[in-house]
């Protein structure tokens, strides 16, 4: 299992996120880096939130 990872805009606008150096997408594949990843976003979060995107946007 693997996540690829999106950007949610306020106006609720939804853009996969690239990685800078080659541009291709952000894939995390464990759940602890999921973790990791939202922690190094949210260090002070207890919780870890994954939204579901509509089958739209994949």
């Amino acid at each position: 299992m693997c996540w690829e990872v999106f950007g949610i805009y306020p106006d609720g606008e939804e853009q996969q996120i690239k990685l800078s150096g080659t541009g291709r997408p952000k894939i995390l594949k464990s759940a602890d880096a999921v973790i990791a990843y939202w922690q190094s976003i949210y260090p002070e979060a207890s919780e870890v939130t994954i939204p579901i995107l509509s089958s739209d946007s994949k």
